[in-house]
């Protein structure tokens, strides 16, 4: 019966774990899309040059806030 019990609590945590990475994900999305929107009339277009690098940052942030 024990065997059974950390069974639930395992798959539990990982259900709990993708829903955190979605949301992570979604989080992002939309501060990517803001960004976009504050720099679409900037003319050097510095977000599409830099978008590893601000995937990068915002990944970092959204861990570090979260």
């Amino acid at each position: 019966m024990e065997e059974n019990s950390t069974e639930n609590c395992t798959r539990a945590l990982r259900v709990s774990q993708l829903d955190a990475q979605e949301l992570d994900n979604e989080v992002i999305a939309i501060i990517k899309n803001q960004l976009t929107k504050l720099l679409k009339y900037h003319k050097t277009n510095i977000l599409v040059r830099y978008d590893p690098e601000v995937s990068a940052f915002l990944k970092l942030l959204v861990w570090k806030v979260s």
